[in-house]
């Protein structure tokens, strides 16, 4: 009668010491090494004051590529340039305008939405901004803001 052997299987302990190796990594990197360079608060808020005044050097009509980065950095804050600068990049810049909302806009929102402890948008249904008017002192005014901006008119080249 044959025996049957059982096989190691020392796959849980690999795995174990590398999640661990990876921890141990990451736990001992810098924090600014583990930051995503310029998405800080305080990057953002550096590039404003930096910029605050820069003219365009560029006019509507005009294509840029990579070799314009420079001309571009005052308009792009740090956190998108890797979005915005790569190789074969190419912008036309637009003719800037105003883009009136549709008559229509904000007549037929329909009530009973709010906000969820967690800043969730529910039941709105659209047809206008969520919260045409915000108060200065209200606690939950940024993210009414940012509601507001998703819900925003038009679909495209509307800015």
């Amino acid at each position: 009668m044959r025996e049957k052997v059982k096989r190691q299987q020392p796959v849980p302990q690999l795995v174990c010491l590398f999640a661990a190796l990876i921890l141990v990594g990451s736990w001992a990197a810098p924090a600014p090494a583990r930051a995503a360079e310029g998405q800080s608060y305080q990057a953002a808020v550096d590039w404003l004051e930096q910029y605050r005044d820069a003219p365009p050097t560029f006019a509507p009509g005009q294509t840029l590529g990579l070799q314009d980065r420079q001309a571009l950095e005052p308009f792009l804050p740090q956190s998108v340039w890797a979005y915005y600068f790569f190789e074969d990049m190419e912008m036309e810049i637009a003719q800037t305008g105003a883009y009136p909302t549709a008559p229509e806009w904000g007549k037929h929102v329909v009530p009973g939405y709010y906000l969820d402890e967690q800043g969730v948008l529910v039941d709105f249904t659209g047809g206008g901004f969520p919260f045409p008017t915000i108060a200065p002192d209200d606690p939950q005014a940024a993210v009414k803001v940012i509601w507001n901006m998703l819900w925003r008119p038009g679909t495209d080249d509307y800015v």
